[in-house]
């Protein structure tokens, strides 16, 4: 026979466990930026990794596409035309280092645009501005790594961050 102790104990537990809200996980709104002296080219490179869903959402928002896709050229472009206007980098001198698109690669879920610019010899000062996303998901971040010779910097932005001097 089951006691009247373990049967409320009982009740009790599959009462709560019954109650409980359900948990969802909530993926973050963010990007990565890496930022890169390439010496055999005497280039920076610029790779950014941004969610398809959270880059798409934002165009078509914005009216820069027409349909909810990344998959041709044509919406690559548009997003790193995009991506042109919302990030810069600056040399020691505040001047900005003019950046090149190279192309877009989907990984996943993710797109990657690759960006260069020429310069003579690695920057000895920079400062960067990161606005991508902001204006889609005021809870983005953008989480930006500075690789250059000796050193390692990494910043993160959020919506309407200055320019923010990495060294």
């Amino acid at each position: 026979m089951i006691s009247r102790r373990i049967f409320t104990g009982s009740a009790l537990a599959a009462l709560t466990l019954s109650a409980a809200a359900p948990a969802y996980a909530h993926r973050q709104k963010l990007s990565y930026v890496d930022i890169e002296w390439l010496k055999a080219s005497s280039e920076i490179g610029v790779t950014h990794r941004i969610h398809m869903h959270d880059a798409v959402k934002a165009l078509v928002a914005k009216g820069k596409l027409d349909s909810p896709a990344l998959t041709d050229m044509r919406s690559q472009a548009i997003l790193a035309l995009y991506i042109q206007e919302q990030f810069a980098i600056y040399d020691k001198n505040e001047r900005r280092i003019q950046l090149s698109v190279l192309g877009a690669e989907i990984q996943g879920s993710d797109i990657f645009i690759f960006m260069t610019g020429k310069l003579d010899s690695p920057p000895k000062g920079l400062s960067i501005f990161c606005e991508i996303l902001h204006a889609a998901y005021p809870s983005q971040r953008n989480h930006v790594t500075v690789t250059l010779p000796g050193e390692v910097h990494t910043v993160t932005f959020k919506a309407k961050d200055p320019v923010k001097t990495v060294f």
